[in-house]
């Protein structure tokens, strides 16, 4: 096992009911489909080492399930005295039709962490039935309409049976945050945090969200902090020869060179 070095208390940081440090551990890329990262349990524990409350955020999705088996894995090697706070995941989709399917997620996802309750259950997206890629499958089985509101009122009813502590929500926009607000708060259910990309690359488009994350006292919670690597100098901004020509990430290393190179051009804001 791996032993963390020295290192000063971490500040801690509201989130719900939750006191976190400001910087937690996404598990997007710690499984795949065919391989398991055997160190996979040595960084979860030194994290987790660094202070008590260290945040791992997970998902149903992150590769089939697989993913939040491998965090309980992890979490049972966890060095005396080192605990975590469990974030993870439903998705919204044409198959998930009721509060009830809400509720059966979170009972899966409760049964693959190995824990009792889960500190902060996420809506992973906005529903997306009304997309064309989902229409026609949910007219052939005779679903048509499902509405965020459904899934609202799963995260509710999972707070209410007390399967998680807190519940948020991802990727969404300051008009939809809004209205998700609302919709849970007559149910007497607080919204605790939106989680969404959030970088410097995208900092300046964020800003509306990031605003209506303080209007509402809603924790705003940054996935891809690195843009994936692109800020990370995991590649050569020079040398684009290691990334696929369709890759996303080609024009944000472009646009960093720049920032680099013509900070008082592209650095304001």
């Amino acid at each position: 096992s791996l032993t963390p070095p020295p290192m000063a208390p971490l500040e801690v940081r509201s989130l719900g009911t939750l006191s976190v440090p400001p910087i937690g551990l996404g598990t997007l890329n710690l499984a795949s489909y065919k391989v398991v990262d055997k160190n996979a349990a040595a960084v979860v524990a030194s994290i987790a080492a660094y202070g008590a409350g260290s945040l791992i955020d997970t998902a149903e999705r992150y590769s089939k399930g697989k993913t939040e088996t491998l965090v309980a894995q992890c979490l049972s090697q966890l060095p005396e005295g080192g605990q975590c706070a469990i974030a993870t995941k439903f998705a919204p989709g044409p198959f998930r039709l009721t509060a009830q399917s809400v509720v059966d997620a979170c009972e899966a996802s409760i049964s693959r962490l190995g824990v009792e309750s889960v500190d902060l259950y996420q809506m992973h997206f906005p529903d997306v039935s009304d997309q064309p890629v989902y229409t026609l499958p949910a007219k052939l089985a005779g679903v048509e309409g499902i509405k965020n509101e459904v899934y609202w009122d799963g995260l509710a009813e999972c707070h209410r049976r007390g399967l998680v502590k807190n519940v948020g929500v991802c990727n969404y926009g300051p008009s939809l945050l809004r209205k998700c607000h609302a919709h849970l708060q007559k149910q007497g259910v607080p919204l605790a945090s939106n989680q969404f990309s959030l970088s410097l690359l995208n900092l300046r488009g964020a800003r509306k969200t990031l605003s209506a994350c303080r209007e509402l006292g809603v924790a705003a919670v940054a996935c891809y902090p690195l843009s994936n690597g692109a800020l990370s100098g995991a590649y050569d901004p020079e040398d684009f020869t290691s990334l696929s020509p369709s890759d996303g990430y080609v024009h944000k290393q472009r646009f960093m060179r720049k920032l680099l190179r013509e900070p008082k051009q592209g650095g304001g804001g």
